[in-house]
């Protein structure tokens, strides 16, 4: 609750210092707001539990029907002066937590060089590269990405961002970086941001990041970039009690470097559309880190100063793999153009991700067979309007690595899911 009512107090103040510049360029130029709301509801039929990891074959079977609302999203993009935007971004998700995703200023000096500070959304994986609800044809974001890296990644730091004549893009970052507290083999860095409203360890060992877009081309979009942190181990929060124990025998004397690459594409016209991406996830020490968080879970309490090891067990993946497809095609525009109904998309959608893809040679006998998923969807997305679009989809998933004995994870999905400016 105490985190709740600091991130809306910190909007508000967002806000209000937004409307105290404003009235130093009354006159000047008119105020420009965007607001926008968006979001998505599900609702699933399974023959599954929710915890891949529940038996050494893959979930437990239990046959299960379940709604949510994953995530409700406000968005606020603010141009009180000629050269000066904030943005304030709140997202309210499942189980009564809101996040800020972001809350940051930017300075505009021409289309190709800006400069934005504060805490902000790393574009870094697919998922954190600009796509939204509407635009995936699944009921939810893809599996993959989610299940390696924050989504949305979000940090503090420094930006410069701008977009060049030839269509290319650009956005490089030298912010906070991930913490290993927060790193597990079941879902890599996933959980391991600073976080908001925290003592964030910025100069004990940064995150440099780049992003490249391009759009050059009609009807197509491409994205790379790279994130990069020397030694995420320095990164490690000290808290009393354990603080001695933590200097001598592992963030002053061990190195933790993560690397993430990524590349996406996507192309759009009137009859079809088809997107593609491929993340890949590199660190260094892991062994070290496994056994370290081994010998922690052995020999103190797992709960540090009210935050918990993500650490339970397993090998923490040396090397990681996402990488998605899938295509869907316009009906209504093949068929009957001209008219005005809804547009109907069937589509197919491809995923494969492994958070122990590779792990260190010591520690191969706990590499888990579930930490490996491909899955196949096939569905039907039906757009009424622009801003709406109900998703319906069967989704079947193998688990493990080529074993015929794992018990696989199969649903039948419905979504709606809308996006609204204002």
């Amino acid at each position: 609750m105490k985190k709740t009512l600091l991130s809306i107090l910190f909007l508000c103040l967002t806000l209000m210092t937004g409307n105290i510049f404003a009235q130093d360029t009354k006159g000047k130029e008119d105020k420009k707001i965007v607001l926008t709301i968006s979001g998505e509801f599900d609702a699933a039929i399974k023959n599954y539990s929710n915890d891949r990891f529940a038996t050494p074959k893959g979930p437990e079977t239990e046959h299960s029907a379940t709604a949510r609302i994953p995530s409700f999203d406000v968005n606020m993009q603010y141009q009180f002066a000629p050269k000066w935007k904030a943005t304030a971004d709140v997202e309210f998700i499942s189980e009564s937590n809101i996040q800020v995703d972001e809350i940051s200023l930017t300075r505009e000096f021409t289309p190709t060089f800006n400069i934005k500070a504060g805490m902000f959304i790393l574009p870094i994986g697919h998922c954190n590269n600009g796509y939204t609800y509407l635009d995936y044809f699944t009921a939810g974001d893809p599996e993959g990405e989610y299940a390696l890296i924050p989504c949305p990644f979000i940090e503090t730091g420094v930006s410069l961002l701008g977009k060049l004549k030839c269509g290319l893009s650009y956005q490089a970052s030298f912010t906070t970086a991930l913490t290993p507290l927060k790193y597990s083999a079941q879902y890599w860095t996933q959980y391991a941001t600073q976080g908001f409203f925290k003592d964030d360890s910025f100069f004990s060992s940064p995150a440099i990041s780049l992003n490249l877009g391009y759009d050059g081309i009609r009807n197509m979009r491409f994205g790379a970039g790279i994130y990069y942190c020397t030694n995420t181990a320095r990164n490690m929060s000290l808290y009393s009690g354990y603080k001695e124990y933590c200097l001598k025998n592992f963030n002053k004397t061990q190195s933790v470097p993560v690397t993430i690459l990524f590349a996406d594409g996507q192309y759009q016209n009137d009859y079809f559309t088809a997107r593609a991406s491929y993340m890949q996830g590199f660190m260094g020490g892991t062994y070290q880190l496994t056994s370290y968080y081994r010998s922690l879970l052995n020999n103190i309490d797992r709960e540090f100063n009210g935050e918990e090891l993500e650490y339970v067990k397993g090998a923490i993946g040396k090397q990681v793999i996402s990488y998605m497809g899938e295509v869907g095609v316009n009906i209504k525009n093949c068929f009957y153009k001209e008219s005005k109904g809804p547009e109907l998309i069937p589509f197919v959608h491809y995923e494969c991700y492994d958070s122990e893809e590779k792990v260190a040679s010591e520690l191969c006998e706990l590499r888990n067979p579930c930490s490996k998923v491909s899955l196949w969807s096939f569905g039907i997305n039906w757009k009424a309007i622009e801003n709406i679009a109900v998703k319906s989809s069967y989704i079947t998933r193998r688990i493990g690595r080529g074993s015929d004995t794992m018990n696989n994870a199969n649903e039948f999905a419905l979504a709606l899911a809308y996006s609204f400016d204002f």
